[in-house]
């Protein structure tokens, strides 16, 4: 196998990486759920073609590559369809902006709502 295209290839996996982590970190720091469809949307997206032109660069028949190639372009679609009426779905049935300000994670480190630390001088008391 060729030098060149283990690397593009690899370079590929950390591509696909950095979407992965900046999916789940956006998943734990934006407050609304349309800001979480937008990040999964968007970012796994990403991820999942920088995987697939990954294993692209070293398929080993044109069939395979053909293949990964359709599967990308369904990918495309599929996503970005799917992400699109599962946003539209939520906003008519009336899903609130605010509605993961009373969230699972409350109280956490991942908690999106700043946090309220008491005053250390004692000057708030009086």
């Amino acid at each position: 196998m060729n030098t060149l295209a283990q690397a593009v290839s690899t370079a590929f996996l950390v591509v696909s990486m950095f979407f992965f982590f900046v999916t789940t970190l956006g998943l734990f720091r934006f407050k609304t759920v349309y800001a979480r469809l937008h990040i999964a949307g968007k970012c796994l997206t990403g991820g999942a073609l920088s995987v697939i032109l990954a294993y692209l660069v070293v398929a080993p028949t044109p069939a395979a590559a053909f293949r990964l190639f359709i599967a990308m372009l369904l990918l495309l679609f599929t996503n970005a369809l799917g992400t699109h009426a599962i946003t539209r779905g939520s906003h008519h049935s009336g899903v609130e902006l605010n509605t993961l300000e009373e969230n699972s994670m409350a109280g956490t480190a991942f908690d999106p709502r700043p946090r309220m630390t008491p005053d250390a001088s004692g000057e708030g008391d009086a």
